[in-house]
């Protein structure tokens, strides 16, 4: 079995290159020095050395040298493995010292071995060869030394620009300890103060300086429970920064408060210890109590607010009652007493008298119509819509039906097109605004040759949009916005009757079910009136429902 000597000062990399070469089938001796190597060597001669270059008591140049000059070892090639020595001239010294191979660390294992092979074949049976130019030993001392000298001065080069970094490094972290805006401290785990920024004159407002600090206690400047609860908090939770609000006491006695960020690591001596930051954050504080006093306020104005509305609608509830009693008491006698007059002495009137008592009557009812339109408008209250689920056809399959006798008299073509599904909406303000819209939408088609009035929808995701189109006479679009206010009319009540309410009614009930009205129309040509509302769930929506009016329950 092959034996080899291994000469390296570093044991992990002894082992390494041992166990390589063990798992191959060769025997390994291993040696620290080129002193141990000499003294393994020659109790028992191996079939090939090993050897790294920097190594403590005899380096590999000197080993190299020692080993060419015994007769015994001469023979048994030299192979220099290094990767500190790794300059040309290095190698070449090398060579000259009677080495047969300078491999630069780190190799691949199998080119490793592949060169060990090569060695170990050129070698086999032959003796030391007379190396071309024998060094002498001043020659090959002065070399040695050159060699030397080189490492030493490539690592004063090396280390003259870590020094650099680290002093480049230094003044970078020390610019950025001394403008830090935050109180940098850092504790032994008793609360005493190893060092802290200067930025702690600025938290005292000079009443403390830096150097007055080191020494003293930290637990004295931040006495409270909260701080201590900090360093505790970060060592259960091994490390963890943790932020707590606490006070700075200064010198004078008052409180500072402050925002701690505090955590625990392990110094260069292995002893755990602190490290904190202190902000002084008196500014939100007196934010924070300024939002509190206005918070107060602003609720104190709400009840106050609150206390009026519904003082507002006691007396809303009043004036209701009002209109519903007082005002329509007369108004009922009045259309009352016109249709008894009508009915029991029309034929002592001429003409002219019989069209005042139907004018009569005809003001009276558009009065009482007014007035119910004034009453719902007023009764609807946004706190009392009740959202619900709402099965769109069946709702508007209702309203429909009660609209049908008058769609047959009035030869209307019908189409509905309603999306399967649910809305979320109160039932009764929905019925009201799709009620008003049918009116409406029949009312303009009166004089419409081949009136057509279409009920449609769609699912929008989160909405539910629901229209209502005719082919009536429509209107002009720079009036969209009157036209849902309270009492706007577009049209003379000679020709079209109505008392300005229905569509205030729409726009009022679509926002207390957080939903939205608007109209789209041309003069001549129609118009459509949107309504979307919020969907209640949602189902599949793939179905819908298309109608014509003998669909309509009659």
């Amino acid at each position: 079995m092959t034996h080899v000597l291994i000469v390296e000062d570093h044991e992990r990399n002894r082992n390494l290159l041992k166990m390589l070469l063990e798992a191959n089938g060769y025997r390994v001796t291993a040696a620290g020095n080129g002193l141990e190597a000499l003294a393994a060597a020659r109790s028992e001669p191996p079939d090939v050395v090993v050897s790294d270059v920097l190594m403590p008591k005899m380096d590999g140049f000197a080993l190299c040298r020692a080993w060419m000059q015994d007769a015994a070892l001469k023979v048994i090639p030299f192979i220099f493995y290094s990767g500190t020595y790794i300059r040309a001239d290095d190698e070449q010294f090398a060579m000259a010292l009677g080495a047969v191979r300078y491999l630069i660390k780190p190799v691949e294992g199998e080119v490793f071995l592949l060169e060990l092979r090569a060695v170990l074949q050129e070698w086999a049976g032959r003796a030391a060869p007379a190396l071309d130019s024998p060094l002498d030993d001043a020659t090959s001392h002065a070399l040695h030394e050159s060699a030397l000298a080189r490492k030493v001065e490539d690592k004063m080069a090396q280390l003259e620009e870590a020094n650099r970094k680290l002093r480049e490094s230094e003044e970078k972290y020390r610019r950025i300890y001394d403008n830090l805006q935050d109180v940098y401290v850092e504790t032994s785990l008793d609360g005493t103060i190893l060092e802290m920024s200067p930025k702690v004159a600025t938290l005292s407002k000079g009443q403390y300086k830096r150097e007055d600090l080191i020494g003293t206690s930290m637990n004295a400047l931040c006495d409270d429970a909260h701080y201590r609860d900090a360093i505790l908090k970060a060592i259960k939770q091994s490390g963890r920064a943790i932020d707590v609000v606490s006070t700075f006491r200064n010198g004078d006695g008052s409180l500072i408060p402050c925002s701690v960020s505090a955590t625990i690591v392990r110094g260069a001596d292995g002893e755990l210890k602190t490290i904190a930051t202190l902000r002084d954050i008196t500014d939100r504080k007196h934010a924070e109590e300024e939002i509190i006093k206005l918070n107060t306020e602003l609720e104190q104005r709400v009840q106050e607010r609150t206390a009026k509305l519904e003082s507002a609608n006691n007396d809303l509830e009043t004036f209701t009652y009002a209109v519903a009693h007082d005002f329509k008491a007369p108004l009922l006698s009045l259309d009352g007493y016109s249709r008894l007059l009508l009915d029991g002495y029309a034929d002592k009137l001429d003409d002219q008298g019989r069209q005042f008592l139907h004018n009569v009557r005809d003001a009276a009812q558009q009065m009482n119509q007014l007035l119910n339109d004034l009453l719902a408008y007023a009764r609807m209250e946004c706190e009392d819509a009740r959202a619900e689920p709402i099965e769109l056809q069946a709702l508007i399959q209702t309203l429909l039906a009660g609209f049908a006798e008058e769609f047959k008299a009035r030869g209307v073509a019908l189409s509905v097109t309603v999306p399967v599904g649910a809305a979320s909406a109160d039932r009764e303000g929905l019925a009201m605004a799709l009620r008003n819209l049918l009116g409406n939408a029949l009312k303009f088609t009166r004089d419409t040759p081949n009136p057509a009035i279409e009920v449609g929808g769609r699912d929008q995701g989160a909405t539910c949009l629901l229209w209502v189109r005719d082919n009536g006479v429509g209107f002009d679009m720079k009036y969209h916005d009157r036209i849902f206010g309270i009492f706007q009319r577009l049209h003379r009540s000679e020709d079209y009757s109505g008392t300005g309410v229905g569509l205030a009614i729409v726009r009022k009930a679509m926002e207390c079910m957080r939903g939205r009205a608007w109209a789209e129309s041309e003069p001549g040509k129609g118009a459509t009136f949107y309504l979307e509302i919020p969907k209640w769930t949602a189902p599949d929506r793939s179905r819908g429902l298309t109608t014509t009016l003998k669909d309509v329950a009659l």
